[in-house]
């Protein structure tokens, strides 16, 4: 929509009919006045039609006297006739609004908050995580945009040492807290007690939620391989390292395509002769020609050894012999099409070396310029991977992490 509706519609404007015989000479004292009529249109036998502005309709008047014809209003737009139609039904408009304030406010509200885990749950238990909860704001009778979620996940995780996860979410009118207990858990997937989480290949920080421990990077950052991400400590002790680490990575393919191919193929036709064999070389052609059956072929052996008995083997063997045509091709394609086989090959082995089901945000391809009958192109792509994984701390791994939860805990070191 341009400036000029939004001005009209502001202002105000009026449909309108002039009925009269002199049309030529009202349009032309309304314009010589000033005033713009658009959308001028006359139907055969019917008055003709224009659109006003608001504030020419009197001036209109004086022209349509002295022209001796006279128009008459048909419809009327724009923001002055809606706010007097307010001012006529105040109650209808403010009924209207109040309705729709707390149609919003009531779909946004939550009415009920509960507990649930993909393991069984005691009801005393989903009472005590309910109360811890409600301690940091997930209660009823508020709204979800009074709640940060996120936060609510992190204060529950520290609040209950017993739980290695939980998960809020909205589900209609109500919050869903999620939990899995660490007894819950499989015993070759539980976390050492004491360690830290640590980067298992390059990246940039993309995204990083520290569930338990102290961050020792932040987002933005660039990490390699073996880094430490978070340390196994809080303000009071030592403690297995929690959270989250997704990195943006990048791995890089190349691919090739010829504008023009030439060489040898099989056409799928091929002929066999069996051959007697004395100590491995032939001397009689049992089936098949003297002479092989084609001007260009590859050829395949298959010896059959002859056994009596048991491993008895006898000197004589059966040869298979197996002759498959060949041609020479040429084949030719355009510079875009070679351009776009190069290019998938490259893509494909880019995405080959990034891990399964990582998120691809970014592919970039460019082409390598030869003077030669070649195509070539590399292709980058960029994904969001979690690198994030937990390291057991040694003795001497406790000892320095020890040492950094003291100078944390009295604020001489601050990890991010």
């Amino acid at each position: 929509m341009d400036r000029n509706y939004w001005q009209k519609n502001i202002r105000g404007y009026l449909d309108i009919e002039i009925h009269g015989k002199d049309h030529e000479n009202f349009l032309n004292l309304a314009l010589g006045a000033g005033i713009i009529l658009r959308n001028i249109r006359r139907i055969s036998g019917q008055p003709m039609r224009a659109q006003i502005m608001l504030a020419d309709v009197r001036s209109l008047r004086q022209i349509a006297r002295t022209s001796h014809c006279r128009f008459t209003i048909r419809h009327r737009h724009g923001l002055p006739f809606l706010l007097a139609a307010i001012g006529r039904r105040k109650a209808l408009f403010g009924g209207a609004l109040i309705f729709f304030v707390l149609l919003y406010l009531t779909s946004t509200m939550v009415f009920a908050v509960s507990v649930e885990s993909p393991y069984p749950l005691k009801d005393e238990e989903k009472a005590h995580i309910l109360s811890i909860a409600k301690q940091y704001g997930i209660t009823a009778s508020r709204f979800n945009w009074q709640i940060d979620l996120v936060e609510a996940e992190k204060q529950i995780l520290l609040a209950e040492p017993s739980l290695i996860f939980a998960k809020v979410r909205p589900r209609g009118h109500s919050l869903i807290i999620t939990v899995v207990k660490r007894t819950d858990i499989k015993e070759e997937d539980k976390p050492e007690p004491i360690g830290s989480i640590i980067a298992q290949t390059d990246g940039l920080i993309d995204t990083l939620l520290v569930h338990q421990g102290a961050a020792a990077v932040k987002i933005g950052d660039s990490v390699k391989a073996g880094d430490t991400l978070i340390w196994g400590y809080n303000a009071t002790e030592l403690i297995p390292a929690d959270g989250i680490i997704h990195v943006k990575t990048w791995y890089q393919g190349y691919g090739e395509w010829e504008i023009t191919k030439t060489g040898i193929k099989t056409t799928g036709k091929f002929k066999q002769r069996l051959l007697l064999a004395w100590r491995g070389k032939p001397q009689v052609i049992i089936y098949g020609n003297n002479k092989p059956p084609y001007q260009q072929f590859s050829l395949e052996t298959r010896a059959l050894p002859l056994i009596i008995w048991r491993k008895n083997r006898l000197p004589v063997e059966l040869l298979v012999e197996t002759y498959y045509e060949e041609e020479e091709y040429n084949e030719t394609c355009t510079a875009e099409q070679a351009f776009n086989n190069a290019l998938a090959i490259a893509k494909a082995a880019a995405i080959k070396q990034a891990p399964q089901d990582t998120e691809i945000v970014a592919i970039r391809a460019q082409e390598i310029i030869t003077a030669d009958n070649i195509k070539r192109v590399t292709v980058t792509i960029e994904v969001i991977e979690e690198i994030g994984v937990f390291v057991p701390a040694t003795e001497a791994d406790k000892a320095d992490l020890a040492t950094r939860q003291k100078l944390y805990a009295e604020g001489l070191e601050q990890p991010y």
